[in-house]
Order: structure tokens, then C-alpha cells, then sequence
């Protein structure tokens, strides 16, 4: 989930765990806590390419750190504020752990890969049924969160938009969920009335919302893929992405190599440019528009160099081909 968005859930949470002693203040902190586990971030500038792929939604998204890092941010936070003395440190920690759980609890649902369970498992759990950036989700929790600081506290619609953005919130989930399972049979009959041949098939969410889906679907040597609109009547246009492995078998030991082929859960695609680089796109992060010609949304330029190999990300220009 984007950050802006778990900035307005932890917002909300603070409300509610430390609304009634804190006042507005809980806002602000339980922003704060909101965003924790992302503050992995900042050390993405002293990581290798491939390292910070994987090292973002890892051991700061471990349930051990959150159980581990609660009551330690507890007593911090009881400390910058010590005017509060009706808030003990296990209340601030309560704030922490509640916020950190619902953010990574939301994050599995997103297809980018979360190690809830590290150190303990390194499987990155992705259920894929929420894009990282859903405006049916977000937006009614960033109006919820402007309007919690602008209206005075114990007005009565206060409390209603406060419960409104939780109960819509609660419900979007499991909608998603079902969404999902009814986005991969739609991709399936499709597959088939078109006689494609496959042997899996998995449908990832796309930005703007939920109502957008990519279809992934296995073949022996790449991919069908092709994009199913619920607004939209149209046929699934599906096109042929080959996977073309056979141009990394020379550094598939390689931990870059490794590193983005785990990243990508084995769904990616290469090619060879004439200059000699590789292009690796991982294919559930989609592209910008339906065209063959359209860009990719996670392509890495893979030079070789030497013995070792350099990996940068490409950044598409945002042009719209459908």
C-alpha cells in the first residue's frame, strides 16, 4: 500500500486507540506510527539494486520486529511526551503494535511480496487481490483523515465519518477477494474460447482500482497476458510475452540475477538489446497501456560488465499506448 495511504489509516488508529486522552495529538502520532514499518526506506541508498527489492517489506514488516519494536517505541514516545500523564508507555506501545499489524496486514494483500514471518520464513506473502494504489480504499480514508483534523472533537459527525471510513475499509478486503477469484475466471474462459494454451493462470489488480485486471497465464516457454476492464464489454485481447530465459543462463548463479528472479516469483520476461544489455520485466506490475508498444511498469537494465553485472531500473516515460 502506498504511503500516503497507511499515513491516513495510522491517523484513524490513533484516533482511535489514544482519540479520547490524547485529543488531535493522536492523529499526528498515530500517523507517525502508521508509517513505521516503511522507514526501511532510507536505507535503500546504501543497497544494491536487487538487495533493496527484496530488502523493502522484509524484516521491518516481520511480525517479530513489530512485537520486538512496539514497547521500545512505547517508551520513546512516552518520554517526548511527558505532559501526557494519564498515557502509560503500554499505551503508546498498544498504538505502535495495532498500527504496525494493520499496515503489513494490508500490504500482504498487495502483490509486491511482505515477510510477515521473518526471521523465522523468508516466503514473501503476496495474495495479490489489492493494487498499491486503490483510490476506492485510499480516498475515503485521506478524506476521513483531513476531516478528523478540521472538525472540532466530540461533534457527532465526527464520530459518524470516523466509523464510515473504518466500516467501508473493513468491507473493501473481502471484496477484493472475491473480485479476484471472479477476475481469474473471467480470464480463464477467456483463455479458452481463444483455444490459448496454459497451465496457471493469476490475475493481479492495476492501478487506478480494483475494477482493473492482468492476466498472467503460463505457457511452457512465456505468457498470455491480457487486461480485463469491469466497465468494459470488450473481448480480453491477449498477447504472447515470451520468457526467454535462455538469454541469463550464463549468470544465473549471479545473486542479482537470483535476487530479481525471486523478486519477480519466476514471472518475468528478457530481452536482448543490440547494445548487448538485458531487459528484465516482471510481469505482474503491468504496463502503461495495452499495446504491444506499451512500456512496462518494472523493467531492470541488466549491463554486463566485466565479471559482475550492473542492474538499474528503467523509468518509462508515462505515455499511455492502448
Amino acid at each position: 500500500m502506498d504511503i500516503i495511504t497507511h499515513i491516513a489509516i495510522g491517523a484513524v488508529v490513533g484516533e482511535l486507540v489514544l482519540g479520547k486522552k490524547l485529543g488531535k495529538k493522536a492523529l499526528f502520532w498515530g500517523a507517525l506510527g502508521g508509517i513505521i514499518p516503511d522507514l526501511d526506506m532510507f536505507i535503500y541508498p546504501f543497497l544494491e539494486k536487487t538487495q533493496a527489492l527484496l530488502f523493502h517489506r522484509s524484516y521491518s514488516h516481520s511480525l517479530l520486529f513489530l512485537i520486538v519494536i512496539s514497547p521500545l517505541v512505547g517508551w520513546i514516545l512516552s518520554l517526548l511526551n511527558k505532559k501526557e500523564e494519564s498515557i502509560k508507555p503500554k499505551h503508546w506501545a498498544i498504538l505502535i503494535l495495532v498500527n504496525g499489524v494493520i499496515h503489513v496486514s494490508l500490504d500482504i494483500f498487495t502483490g509486491y511480496g511482505t515477510g510477515i514471518f521473518l526471521p523465522f520464513s523468508d516466503a514473501r506473502i503476496a495474495l495479490a487481490t489489492i493494487s498499491p494504489i486503490d483510490v476506492f480504499f485510499s480516498v475515503p480514508l485521506w478524506i476521513t483523515f483531513f476531516m478528523l483534523i478540521f472538525l472540532r472533537r466530540g461533534v457527532k459527525i465526527r464520530v459518524m465519518i470516523l466509523w464510515f471510513a473504518i466500516t467501508v475499509s473493513v468491507l473493501y478486503i473481502p471484496y477484493t477477494i472475491i473480485n479476484k477469484a471472479h477476475a481469474n475466471s473471467i480470464f480463464e474462459k477467456a483463455l479458452h474460447s481463444q483455444n490459448k494454451k496454459y497451465f496457471q493462470v493469476k490475475a493481479y489488480p492495476q492501478i487506478p482500482a480494483n475494477f482493473v485486471w492482468l492476466c498472467v497465464a503460463k505457457t511452457c516457454d512465456g505468457y498470455w497476458v491480457g487486461y480485463y476492464n469491469q466497465f468494459k464489454k470488450d473481448s480480453i485481447q491477449f498477447r504472447f510475452v515470451p520468457k526467454n530465459d535462455y538469454w541469463l543462463i550464463d549468470y544465473e548463479k549471479n545473486p542479482k540475477i537470483v535476487n530479481l528472479k525471486r523478486f519477480s516469483k519466476n514471472e518475468y520476461s528478457v530481452v536482448r538489446k543490440e547494445n548487448g544489455d538485458f531487459w528484465f520485466t516482471i510481469l505482474r506490475f503491468g504496463w502503461l497501456g495495452t499495446s504491444p508498444e506499451a512500456e512496462s511498469l518494472m523493467t531492470y537494465i541488466i549491463k554486463p560488465k566485466g565479471n559482475d553485472l550492473l542492474v538499474s531500473k528503467y523509468n518509462p516515460p508515462l505515455h499511455i499506448k492502448n
